[in-house]
């Protein structure tokens, strides 16, 4: 994954994450999507460590 999107999905995760705390739903609800969010933002965030910024796979060397 490149990091401008790894960026991006990051920043509307987040928006999601704000969203659901300021939102009328039930108290139920928010618990439930604040732990997925959270997983889905964690997952995204290791599986983003094996890559490059250019979207390359870790292992190989990176060339700015």
């Amino acid at each position: 994954m490149r990091s401008k999107t790894h960026i991006v999905v990051q920043l509307l995760l987040t928006l999601a994450q704000f969203g659901n705390a300021f939102s009328g739903s039930a108290g139920k609800y928010k618990v439930a999507v604040l732990a997925g969010v959270t997983i889905l933002q964690a997952v995204i965030g290791v599986l983003n460590h094996y890559f490059n910024p250019d979207g390359t796979a870790a292992e190989a060397p990176w060339v700015k």
